[in-house]
C-alpha cells in the first residue's frame, strides 16, 4: 500500500477545488473523525495536505483557494 501510483485525471477547476476542500475538511484536526478517518496518522495527514497543494497549484487555483479561506475566517 506504500507505493507511489500515477492517476491521469482531468478535471474541471470547480471540481478540483471541491475535492481540495473535502480533502481539507477530512484532515482538520478540530474535527472527530470516524470509520477509517478515525485512524489518520500525523504522516498520512501532511501527505495529504502536499497533495492538495500540488493539486491546486497544478490547476492554477492558489490564489483562489487563499481567497476563500480568507473569506471563510471573517
Amino acid at each position: 500500500m506504500n507505493e507511489i501510483i500515477k492517476i491521469p485525471l482531468a478535471l474541471r477547476r470547480k471540481v478540483l477545488l471541491m475535492l481540495v476542500k473535502l480533502i481539507e475538511q477530512a484532515i482538520d484536526k478540530d474535527v472527530v473523525k470516524e470509520g477509517l478517518l478515525s485512524v489518520l496518522d500525523e504522516e498520512m495527514t501532511e501527505e495529504l495536505q502536499k497533495t492538495t497543494q500540488a493539486l491546486l497549484e497544478r490547476g492554477g487555483l492558489e490564489q483562489l483557494s487563499e481567497r476563500l479561506n480568507s473569506l471563510n475566517l471573517k
